[in-house]
């Protein structure tokens, strides 16, 4: 890390001092890691309270990731709680309208808060970064609303910067591939289903097993729309690799695969 780098982390440990007893909202991702990390640091395992909603909308493998996070982490087990939810119950977010986001950060956050409440943490501290500022994300409306904190924000910490930070302190998520949540593959207008969430995490965990990580799988009525990194269009070119996921997808009932000429570049995953 750069001096700035190092005085900016301090700088996040300070304001998580002066809140004394915290609770993080975590999602296994290198954002909200570094944060949990900062917390455990500066207060103590007692004094902080790791919130990880858990529903349908996350998919086993990145569920999985988290749990070999807790395997090597006595600290992080110590203050971790898992929140269940059932987020097809949210009738303004199954709607699937151009405000999912925002219902769904109101509806976890809400939770989350509540919990919070309930361990006696006065403040609940999410890992939004100062680049997020910059991005289309309706959700930090929510955030705002709430008055949830966002400290990483707040001493102008970006992504690239939180990744350098998670490797030199050793968190096996300083390269993990940011994920969101499963809906976001499912066209506006068409309404959440369990069915559709299970279709995405089943041609993404196939594809990840034919080598291509970071990718996404997009529902388009009868047929299905695939991205990967640009890094990987090279595999595509094998006409092994592509007979096989179109024999996959017709398996499953979809016919048609298309694939998303616009690959996902490695440093702007999201």
């Amino acid at each position: 890390m750069t001096d700035d780098s190092e005085q900016r982390y301090y700088q996040l440990c300070e304001i998580l001092a002066g809140y004394g007893r915290v609770a993080v909202a975590y999602s296994g991702g290198v954002d909200s890691s570094l944060l949990a990390h900062a917390a455990l640091e500066t207060l103590g395992s007692d004094n902080v309270l790791i919130l990880h909603g858990v529903s349908c909308l996350q998919s086993q493998y990145d569920l999985k990731l988290v749990r070999n996070d807790l395997e090597r982490d006595p600290l992080l087990v110590k203050a971790y709680c898992q929140v269940n939810l059932d987020p097809l119950e949210w009738a303004d977010f199954v709607e699937n309208s151009e405000r999912r986001c925002y219902f769904c950060k109101r509806h976890l956050y809400g939770r989350l808060l509540k919990e919070s409440a309930k361990a006696g943490c006065a403040v609940l501290v999410d890992g939004t970064n100062s680049d997020d500022q910059n991005a289309d994300r309706p959700g930090l409306l929510a955030i705002k609303e709430l008055d949830i904190q966002t400290p990483l924000d707040a001493v102008k910490l970006g992504k690239k910067e939180i990744r350098l930070m998670a490797a030199r302190f050793r968190l096996s998520a300083h390269d993990r591939l940011s994920n969101s949540c499963l809906a976001t593959r499912i066209p506006r207008s068409i309404p959440i289903s369990f069915e559709l969430l299970q279709l995405v995490e089943r041609g993404e965990d196939f594809l990840r097993g034919q080598g291509f990580r970071g990718c996404r799988v997009r529902p388009r009525k009868k047929e299905i729309v695939i991205q990967v990194l640009d890094q990987d269009f090279v595999r595509l070119s094998c006409s092994r690799v592509r007979h096989g996921i179109v024999s996959y997808f017709q398996d499953v009932g979809l016919g048609s695969v298309a694939v998303e000429l616009k690959g996902r570049p490695v440093d702007l995953l999201g």
